[in-house]
């Protein structure tokens, strides 16, 4: 929509140049003027003009800061026109339309005018998310260079001058990001100057630009008979300063360099000589191309003797909310001829940036932000959906696209299923983004028809990712028996893997095939399975990460029950590999509640002392696990002696299993030399002892085995119980009689 205002009131003189700001929150609005009269150049500022264009109130005439008596004081409607001396001549103006502060540079300096209230001393400061200076080079800058130059000179100018984004209103702090930008005849320069210069956008006129105006959502250029707006980048760049997530797998933007399109934006001021004995001509056609917009004004007749008036225009276009609504729109019809067009992910990736410059804008600025979120979240949707089908070269940006969009994966699943009829598979860009969801140790699981239809998807379209899949604690729900039927298909085309061997039974194990599950679990030596268990700890722990704990497999539970030196061996492994923290270590120990009784928990030569070492010095003897360590790791450093006293005092019950796994081949002296008394004396001292009395019954039978019948004889000791020890002192000669 465009307004049309007869503003005969404003002078009568030549206007060079024209800016302006609307301000809902300090509810006032105006224009500023250069204009030229005989050879001379005046900075001048309309207030309340809106009222004297309808013909409401008068005009009153004032120099910057000597105030009107009457109505401009008591903050009525009067028009004002506010004359703003310089000492020098000014060439270009800017003003913020947040603030309302308006930069004017002159040709040697740069002078900065702030909006105050009139019933406040102190100025008016708005969060600020993104400052623009504006530079317009026209016949005045005959190199480029010089344009280049002044850039240069900009970046010293701004500190404590402009305020920063923050919560506060006012802060010494620098700005988040700062733009510049030149405008010549033929083409435009949009430049960062946040951390050096960088040339962001190059802007190529279709023909002779007369004005250039750059604001947060589009570059607005007038030319002799018409309008064009172009896409800004300025949001591209603060969203990177904003967001450090952003171009990771967490978050993503559209990059700083995307080609720039031809738009149309709102609110943008337009004033025309009008002849002042003739009623004013105002054309306006719409052309569309794509999604490009001109407004085409009659040229003005010429203006007779007595002077001219001057029309007003006041271009009202769609919002930013609007024009995405029309994009998106607009994006459908390459969304159902060729998905996987460039023009379509160009097109929302604009609209995604549109949408993000108006979520930067201030609370006070933004009403509408749940409506411009949730737009948003719907862009990143498509986008997702987009980089879902994408070349290697660009289908990773699914996953952030996805993550941003807050679709549960079992929704996105939906959206990239292949219809019947299509002869393509699952994208590399969905592909990425499932692997990436399994990877991650969330509390979200999958039900068994979704969690199915994963293992069906890397079956059909990625094998080789299978183990990983099943490992993941979001596929608890997965049905084993038909996982069991994918991972043997699996097995017979890749061939036979350790992890793969666990993964299966694993499922075994879930359908409670024990004999099956101990088959499998049984192929590989223990060795084998521990660099299995490295290569995909999940197959054991769940969580871990950014959790605090992590929580058994029910395969660690089974190892726990039935092979607990096999997960000893495993969670050592990992720690000395920097997979699991020594806390979380103790917190699975724990949970599985092993017993010495059940393990001499002592894994063998898998285990080496080295690795050990650093996690004993954190663990505590108080738990029967941590005792446990410490005992296996002393038997390994040659203290057999203490390690058989400290067992016989704390687990008794477990002494004969760890003889028979630690007192072997040069240690096999040990049975007559140190257990062998010390279980006497302990019996002696408590023969009613049940246990102590079958572990002294188990180390006689070794003895008599092992020992010659005069080796045994000297064993027996000399306090009256030699009776005790007789039939086992046969049983040794009768054995060395057959020898």
């Amino acid at each position: 929509m465009v307004h049309v205002y007869n503003c005969h009131p404003f002078a009568s003189q030549q206007i060079v140049q024209v800016s302006g700001a609307v301000l809902t929150l300090i509810q006032r609005d105006y224009l500023v003027t250069i204009e030229e009269k005989n050879s001379a150049t005046y900075l001048r500022a309309y207030t309340n003009w809106r009222y004297q264009a309808e013909e409401k109130a008068r005009v009153g005439v004032r120099l910057l800061g000597h105030l009107l008596r009457g109505a401009s004081v008591r903050g009525g409607v009067q028009m004002e026109i506010i004359e703003i001396p310089l000492s020098e001549r000014p060439v270009a103006m800017a003003c913020c339309s947040v603030t309302g502060d308006l930069l004017v540079g002159c040709e040697n300096t740069l002078v900065l005018f702030t909006l105050r209230r009139q019933n406040q001393q102190n100025l008016v400061r708005i969060q600020l998310l993104m400052l623009t200076v504006y530079i317009f080079c026209g016949s005045q800058c005959k190199l480029y260079t010089e344009a280049a130059y002044l850039l240069l000179c900009l970046l010293d100018i701004h500190m404590s001058l402009l305020p920063s984004k923050g919560n506060q209103s006012v802060s010494m702090d620098e700005p988040a990001c700062m733009f510049c930008f030149f405008s010549l005849p033929n083409a435009g320069y949009l430049y960062s100057l946040k951390g050096g210069v960088e040339l962001l956008s190059a802007y190529q006129y279709p023909e002779k630009v007369l004005e250039a105006v750059l604001t947060d959502h589009l570059l607005h250029v007038i030319t002799r008979n018409a309008l064009q707006c172009f896409t800004v980048r300025c949001a591209a760049v603060a969203a990177r300063i904003e967001d450090p997530y952003i171009d990771t797998t967490m978050r993503a933007c559209p990059p700083c360099s995307l080609e720039v399109l031809c738009v149309y934006g709102r609110h943008v001021i337009l004033l025309s000589t009008a002849d002042t004995e003739t009623s004013e001509e105002t054309e306006r056609t719409t052309q569309r191309r794509g999604l490009s917009r001109k407004w085409t004004i009659s040229s003005p007749k010429e203006t007779s003797a007595a002077g001219h008036g001057w029309n007003l225009y006041v271009v009202d276009t769609v919002s930013p909310f609007t024009l995405y609504q029309e994009m998106v729109e607009y994006s459908q019809h390459y969304a159902e001829t060729s998905p996987q067009a460039q023009s379509l992910r160009h097109l929302l990736s604009e609209a995604h940036l549109l949408l993000r410059a108006s979520l930067l804008q201030t609370s006070e600025q933004q009403q509408h932000s749940e409506e411009l979120e949730e737009a948003l979240r719907q862009n990143c949707a498509q986008l997702g959906d987009c980089f879902s089908r994408a070349s290697q070269k660009d289908c990773h940006l699914a996953l952030p696209y996805y993550r941003m969009s807050g679709l549960s994966v079992t929704e996105v699943m939906v959206r990239n299923r292949p219809h019947p009829s299509s002869p393509h598979s699952y994208g590399p860009g969905f592909l990425f983004y499932l692997k990436h969801y399994l990877l991650e140790e969330t509390e979200q699981t999958l039900n068994q028809e979704s969690a199915d239809e994963v293992i069906d998807i890397f079956g059909q379209s990625d094998p080789s990712e299978l183990i990983t899949v099943c490992a993941s604690p979001s596929m608890i729900n997965v049905s084993p028996a038909r996982t069991l039927q994918i991972l043997q298909r699996l097995e017979d085309t890749a061939g036979v893997s350790v992890p793969l061997t666990i993964t299966m039974a694993t499922m075994m194990l879930r359908l409670d095939d024990l004999p099956q599950y101990t088959q499998l679990i049984n192929r590989h030596a223990e060795m084998l399975l521990v660099y299995g268990f490295i290569e995909e700890p999940r197959l054991l722990l769940h969580g871990g990460g950014q959790h605090a704990h992590v929580r058994p497999t029910a395969l660690a539970h089974q190892l726990a029950k039935l092979q607990p030196g096999l997960l000893v061996a495993a969670m050592v492994a990992l720690h000395e590999n920097n997979k699991v923290q020594l806390e979380q270590a103790d917190h699975v120990f724990k949970v599985c509640e092993m017993t010495l009784l059940r393990s001499s928990l002592l894994c063998g030569p898998s285990l080496s002392i080295g690795s050990v070492l650093p996690l004993l010095e954190r663990l505590s003897e108080e738990t029967l696990w941590g005792f446990s360590l410490h005992l296996l790791c002393a038997t390994r450093r040659g203290q057999y002696d203490s390690s058989i006293e400290k067992l016989l005092d704390r687990c008794p019950q477990a002494i004969i299993a760890y003889a028979n796994h630690q007192l072997q081949d040069k240690n096999m002296a040990l049975w007559w030399q140190k257990l062998l008394p010390e279980l006497c004396n302990r019996t002696r001292a408590a023969a009613e002892n049940s246990i102590l009395l079958a572990a002294l019954k188990e180390t006689l039978v070794v003895v008599a085995m092992e020992t010659s019948p005069t080796d045994f004889l000297e064993l027996i000791p000399d306090d009256g119980t030699a009776a005790y020890f007789l039939p086992h002192l046969l049983t040794c000669s009768q054995r060395h009689l057959l020898t």
